[in-house]
């Protein structure tokens, strides 16, 4: 006589018969097939003797739920599934047995790798709201993962990017209304990973990446356009708000008309208020490129700044902004509140060389360009963007740095931001 996990674990293989029977050909019995193995092998698991899980049960779990979120057409039945398949993915990771011979290390990064791609493909079609809810559900499990096999799964090949086709720009613009698209590179499956888990710390505020997810993530920032700022978000979590300041202002350097980059900046500063609220008013003076997403972000920085602003002491400042964020009213680039808030960012981009100069502006008639004669530093070269507003003999003073002079074949002081 068959006992009760015989009997199931035929079941199964018939589930598993009727799945790859209907694979590519009917959806609807595919999706069904898989949740029929979903629900046979929680029966195994439900035996109150001879539960375990076979490696083959395992993967066989895995791939249905792979496959309900991948063919469904009900969006809910699909955040569900992937739920359960981080969670199933981060248990099976636990029992060692099963990564013990190649077969299942391979099960594991083609899982790994099919799981990044359908998540990241997922919540790009979610709206805020449930792109943040789900990320919370997922995040705890889906860093465990990352932590346990960053190094196994994301090597030299996850970070190869494939080129964007002129046919599939095309069809891209097409969608878009005819809006120009300017992607040149698919993002790779490590930026996908760790854009994931950027998403993941920002949706749950008590999970922290590793030091061992952010060495690696750190050690192969240059492959990546936004790796950087993934590192940063991972390292400020982690405790290590100097080495992201650090970093991130390489980044604000690079993309310093760019409000995104000023509000990151601004979390690298969250013990220093006045900082918080310099960062957030440069971010609303900067010019937008999507008017929807500006006004979005624009409500965002107004709350962290009045935040920062209350911290302060300025209850009424602090009490506009909040007004201003409610009423989600548009932004006056050239609020002088704002402006005035902003100029205290000039000294944060400043390298460790830079020194501080004064004196009058030396300047021909027939020259863009000026010096100043500074007392202890002697002569500064002062660049056209600072001297159009200015004539012979103004009072002038800024930070200075060397800088090649390609004329004299070495470095010479030059202005490099005013005061």
């Amino acid at each position: 006589m068959t006992s009760e996990r015989e009997q199931l674990e035929t079941r199964l293989k018939e589930h598993e018969k009727a799945k790859r029977a209907a694979k590519g050909t009917d959806d609807a019995q595919f999706v069904a097939a898989s949740q029929e193995i979903v629900s046979t092998i929680r029966q195994i698991r439900a035996l109150p003797e001879d539960n375990k899980l076979t490696d083959f049960q395992i993967s066989s779990y895995c791939w249905a739920l792979y496959a309900i979120a991948s063919k469904s057409h009900d969006a809910e039945q699909v955040r569900m599934s992937l739920v359960k398949l981080v969670r199933s993915f981060a248990l099976a990771m636990n029992a060692r047995s099963f990564w013990g011979d190649a077969s299942s290390a391979e099960f594991g990064r083609t899982l790994f790798n099919s799981l990044v791609q359908l998540l990241y493909k997922s919540v790009k079609s979610m709206n805020d709201t449930t792109a943040v809810a789900f990320a919370k559900k997922i995040a705890v499990d889906y860093l465990n993962i990352l932590d346990a096999r960053c190094e196994a799964y994301l090597d030299a090949g996850a970070f190869h990017k494939d080129l964007v086709t002129e046919e599939q720009r095309k069809g891209m613009e097409l969608r878009n209304g005819g809006k120009r698209i300017r992607l040149k590179f698919w993002p790779s499956l490590a930026e996908k990973a760790y854009g994931l888990m950027n998403r993941c710390l920002k949706a749950d505020s008590q999970v922290v990446a590793t030091d061992r997810l952010v060495t690696h993530l750190h050690r192969n920032v240059s492959k990546g356009d936004w790796l950087g700022l993934y590192c940063v978000t991972a390292m400020i979590r982690g405790g290590h708000a100097e080495r992201a300041r650090s970093m991130m202002k390489d980044i604000v350097r690079a993309k310093h008309n760019e409000a995104w980059a000023w509000t990151y900046l601004a979390d690298t500063y969250r013990d220093k208020p006045e900082m918080v609220a310099a960062c957030h008013c440069k971010a609303l003076t900067l010019p937008s490129h999507d008017p929807e997403i500006s006004l979005g972000m624009a409500v965002k920085s107004r709350r962290v700044l009045a935040d920062a602003l209350q911290r302060l002491g300025l209850v009424q400042e602090a009490q506009r902004e909040l007004a201003l964020a409610e009423r989600k009213a548009p932004v006056d680039s050239h609020d002088g509140f704002y402006v005035t808030w902003a100029g205290k960012t000039n000294q944060l981009l400043l390298p460790s060389t830079a020194k501080r100069f004064t004196g009058r502006l030396i300047k021909r008639e027939d020259k863009s360009f000026g010096f100043v004669k500074d007392r202890t530093l002697g002569d500064v070269f002062i660049p056209p963007k600072f001297v159009k507003c200015l004539k012979n003999g103004d009072q002038i003073a800024g930070w200075a740095d060397l800088q090649e002079d390609k004329n004299k074949k070495r470095k010479s002081l030059c202005m490099i931001s005013a005061l």
